[in-house]
């Protein structure tokens, strides 16, 4: 998959995948194809009505009708009205938010901090957004006041982790800081976020892992791998096509046997396909949740979200049903 189609479709997995972070203090629930909120008793705080809802992140969710979207506070109370073809949730303070063709930034109080004059943009990140130039159709950094302090000049870029964003350069991937020097030469075919001092990095069609140095690691030998969370990092084996989990050593402590990784190790669990459907296991590879939903996202606060059908859901840590995943 071309690494920028991959990033679209990795903003879109993070988008789908946030639903089962309770980032604020309320969880979205469905009611006969209509979404509200209930806090974590399972009492109905917000009586589903939307469209479609998001997940609370920082305090304030988007919420749509009929394929247009507007910015809710923990109240119920709108702070925009719902006509605006794309918000994305908040980080750092704004939201992403697409006004005829171009992007801008709302605030925290749903007003329009930055204007709309980008091609695209991404979520602000260690205080700096990644944002797409109309007229060069190049990627640069901005920051909360707008002003753009790397100029556009990449192909693709990234968001900021670790203090290094990653850059596209005639078609490799390499790595800049926040003052925007080229601290890793573009030399990698795709590249994912250092995490845990790591970054996975594929040259070829193998992936492994370099330092911040763009030192190897653990050796280019997987068919695919994600960034490292609590210490494991997800690993797709090129013999059998399935997903284990290594350590920072590159050992392989759970071994592969899963079709697919939905949420990488958080609070000491991980969202994992087999046999079509999903459940958790803990860092030991033992199954805390069977198998048997569509979906199952992040433990928050002792509740993940489940979904089965397009319904949602959510259990507990010993997987009790807090709420059931039917319509």
């Amino acid at each position: 998959m071309p690494l920028k189609i991959r990033l679209l479709a990795c903003a879109l997995i993070l988008l789908l995948s946030s639903c089962s972070r309770r980032e604020g203090g309320l969880y979205v629930i469905s009611e006969n194809r209509q979404y509200g909120y209930m806090d974590k008793t399972g009492k109905v705080m917000i009586t589903p009505q939307y469209d479609a809802a998001m997940p609370f992140s920082e305090g304030l969710a988007i919420v749509g009708q009929k394929g247009n979207f507007g910015v809710m506070n923990e109240k119920g109370s709108l702070l925009t009205q719902i006509q605006y073809s794309d918000i994305r949730p908040y980080s750092e303070g704004f939201a992403v938010v697409r006004i005829g063709k171009t992007f801008g930034y709302f605030d925290a109080e749903g007003s329009l901090a930055i204007k709309p004059e980008f091609r695209n943009a991404m979520r602000f990140s260690e205080g700096l957004a990644a944002v797409e130039t109309i007229d060069s159709a190049k990627w640069g950094f901005i920051n909360k006041e707008g002003r753009k302090v790397i100029p556009p000049q990449y192909d693709l870029a990234s968001r900021f982790s670790q203090g290094r964003a990653m850059v596209m350069i005639n078609g490799k991937c390499g790595f800049i800081d926040k003052q925007g020097t080229l601290v890793i030469k573009p030399q990698f075919d795709d590249a994912r976020d250092f995490s845990d001092s790591l970054c996975a990095v594929r040259i070829g069609n193998l992936w492994g892992y370099v330092n911040f140095g763009a030192k190897p690691v653990i050796e280019l030998k997987f068919e695919n791998a994600l960034s490292f969370s609590e210490g494991l990092a997800a690993v797709q084996d090129t013999a059998s096509h399935l997903w284990g989990f290594i350590n920072k050593q590159g050992t392989m402590v759970i071994a592969p046997q899963f079709e697919s990784v939905v949420e990488s190790f958080n609070s000491g669990y991980a969202s994992v396909r087999q046999n079509g459907k999903v459940g958790i296991i803990d860092t030991s590879g033992k199954w805390i949740i069977e198998p048997k939903y569509d979906f199952v996202g992040k433990f928050v606060d002792g509740l993940a979200q489940v979904l089965n059908e397009g319904a949602i859901g959510y259990v507990d840590t010993a997987g009790n049903l807090v709420r059931p995943p039917i319509e």
